[in-house]
């Protein structure tokens, strides 16, 4: 049932960030003092990702925080449903499984909007350009999902190699906010991809070995 929850994932991702970035825009133009904010924001979101990865906390679903809040404020149904989202047991409107997991999906959607805006900005300030290059990221994933999640699982450094990525974009939009420090597009871009490109190197060779 895969399908269901990933095509209204990136229906909501796509409304989502558009609503982030227009408001996101918007609050930069007004106030241009929330620029380094935006910056602390992903050096959090970094050393969270970072803490998590060198944790090797779990993967399995049911031990996901939100998926756990979920659970406390919404009845859940045990039976799955098939590809029913809400069902009636004993007078009572239940979500299914799967409807639990497209509230989880839209929730995190909701985080990654917001993590996401300020990445991209550190990289152009067009919002033509933060708009598609959403837009065509989200379409992309869901042709290359069961590619990307066989790879996510394969790369086991990958994760370290994204919060390397977002340290340096972080640090990039406070550097340039508050020391009026500024790198050129084609050199963040290089250092993004480097990051990228050495923890996906370095997982091949963990694993060969």
């Amino acid at each position: 049932l895969q399908q269901r929850p990933l095509a209204l994932g990136i229906l909501a991702a796509l409304i989502l960030r558009a609503a982030i970035i227009t408001a996101g825009i918007a609050l930069l133009e007004r106030f241009a003092w929330l620029l380094p904010l935006f910056g602390v924001v992903l050096l959090v979101t970094a050393y969270r990702m970072l803490r998590a990865e060198l944790a090797e906390e779990s993967d399995e679903p049911h031990s996901h925080p939100l998926l756990e809040r979920l659970q406390r404020l919404l009845p859940v149904s045990a039976a799955l449903h098939g590809e029913q989202l809400t069902v009636r047991e004993r007078g009572r409107r239940l979500l299914t499984p799967l409807g639990l997991s497209i509230v989880a999906i839209i929730g995190l959607d909701l985080v990654f909007a917001v993590d996401s805006l300020p990445a991209v900005i550190a990289i152009s300030p067009d919002a033509f350009i933060i708009a598609t290059s959403n837009a065509f990221a989200l379409m992309g994933l869901r042709s290359l999902y069961m590619l990307l999640a066989g790879a996510r699982a394969r790369f086991a450094l990958l994760g370290i190699g994204l919060s390397a990525a977002l340290f340096f974009i972080g640090g990039k939009l406070v550097a340039g906010a508050l020391l009026g420090f500024e790198l050129p597009t084609w050199l963040s871009l290089l250092v993004v991809v480097g990051c990228l490109g050495g923890s996906i190197a370095a997982s091949i060779l963990r694993e060969r070995r």
